[in-house]
């Protein structure tokens, strides 16, 4: 802004004020003579030069809006006073905002430079304990380890720990078993290994002085390296009951059911199935299918499973336990539900095979001669298809029970037994 610039008023404008830029000048001679601008009850603006009325209208029009400008700039300017006199009560509200802030600040610094000193601390610690670990005794590591880590370095149940690395077998446990230990070289794992597995289900019922053992799993037939009765010791330990007492139930029960089982008499033992490629339509043994209805129903919690399917007995290549864990992945659910399927689906299979195996059946794709054990067998196959009207029958179900149908059902369970 040039200097000398006056405004209309008479006074100087601010260093920061912009004005309005003049409009050009008046291609006629004659100047004309400005007035002073209109108030709210004066008429529009004249002039001495008639010649010239517009152009002197459209000039004092723009004088009157760079007038209103200014003042208004003037009028926002703020004025800043000395501090206005307070009461006793604001006085004293402000010395102790003051106060709180300044005490804030310290607190603040004194928190941020023991924060730097214990980050400093801590990086200097590891090497130092490094370096008396070097050579000295275990006491002495074990103390610099609890004056680093706290207390929770002396262990908690990890045991006492240090910088040396070492690997804890079950022998090194803290509270030591009073069965004896599983204890085996490497050549009778090795010959052990050689050997087929053959899973028998095995169900465990005993009920001694009022406790009541449950438990079903699977049992090699041709296990040699543990016997049933330190299986029954180890048990009764783990689940903390009295081996006296329960024990040799246990393994009765076990033997028991191992002599029991029968494997089904599918070929010979060094023959190797046949694959489907290989059968012509004309062999008999395509035609041989002992299927049965296999029938679910576990409760693992307050979960449920309620299903049914179909099972051919007479395919090897059915694998209980690979069938368990998709069914288990497609239900989005958990290991023991996978062990009880494949379970009840092996005691079901069992429960057939023996019934053939005692009429003399064998396994030739042949008919069932007796008919109530024919009956127990689903009919051949015609379509792929299944009826409409069993496809529910064949669906799983899910449910979660609360505590009165928990009872409800083991109430049930134990009346059909």
């Amino acid at each position: 802004m040039s200097e000398g610039v006056v405004l209309p008023n008479g006074q100087m404008p601010n260093p920061g004020t912009l004005l309005p830029k003049q409009p050009p000048p008046l291609p006629s001679s004659t100047t004309p003579t400005l007035v002073p601008p209109p108030t709210a009850m004066s008429a529009a603006p004249t002039t001495t030069n008639t010649t010239t009325t517009m152009n002197t209208t459209t000039t004092a029009g723009v004088t009157a809006a760079a007038t209103t400008a200014t003042t208004a700039a003037v009028a926002t300017t703020v004025q800043i006073g000395p501090t206005p006199s307070l009461s006793d009560t604001k006085r004293k509200n402000l010395e102790h905002y003051i106060e709180r802030d300044l005490l804030f600040v310290s607190a603040f610094e004194q928190q941020k430079r023991a924060q730097v000193e214990l980050v400093n601390e801590k990086q200097r610690d590891p090497k130092r304990l490094l370096q008396q670990g070097a050579g000295a005794t275990p006491a002495a590591t074990a103390a610099a380890g609890l004056e680093l880590f706290g207390p929770g370095y002396r262990g908690l149940g990890n045991g006492t720990t240090g910088n040396a690395f070492h690997i804890v077998y079950p022998a090194h446990r803290r509270r030591p078993r009073r069965s004896k230990e599983f204890a085996f070289t490497k050549a009778m794992m090795d010959d052990q290994a050689q050997k087929d597995d053959v899973l028998v289900p095995i169900r465990l019922e005993v009920e001694v002085d009022g406790l009541v053992l449950r438990d079903t799993f699977t049992w090699n037939l041709h296990e040699t390296l543990v016997t049933p009765e330190h299986f029954a010791e180890v048990l009764c330990e783990d689940m903390q009951l009295p081996p006296q007492q329960f024990g040799p139930h246990v393994s009765k029960a076990i033997r028991e059911q191992i002599q029991d089982y029968h494997l089904p008499a599918i070929g010979s033992v060094d023959q190797e199935p046949e694959s489907l490629e290989t059968l012509s339509p004309d062999d008999p043994r395509p035609g041989q299918e002992l299927r049965i209805l296999i029938k679910i129903d576990i409760t693992v919690a307050n979960t449920s499973l309620v299903d049914q399917f179909e099972w051919d007995i007479a395919c090897p290549n059915n694998d209980p336990e690979h069938f368990a864990e998709v069914l288990a992945a497609e239900l989005g659910l958990g290991g023991e539900f996978r062990t009880a399927i494949a379970h009840s689906i092996r005691e079901q299979v069992q429960t057939h095979t023996k019934c053939l195996n005692l009429i003399g059946y064998n396994y030739d794709g042949s008919s069932v001669h007796d008919e109530d054990l024919r009956s127990s067998f689903l009919p051949k196959i015609l379509s792929i298809l299944r009826e409409e009207d069993a496809v529910e029958q064949f669906t799983p179900i899910l449910e979660k029970l609360s505590e009165p149908e928990i009872d409800k059902l083991e109430r049930d369970r134990e009346r059909d037994k």
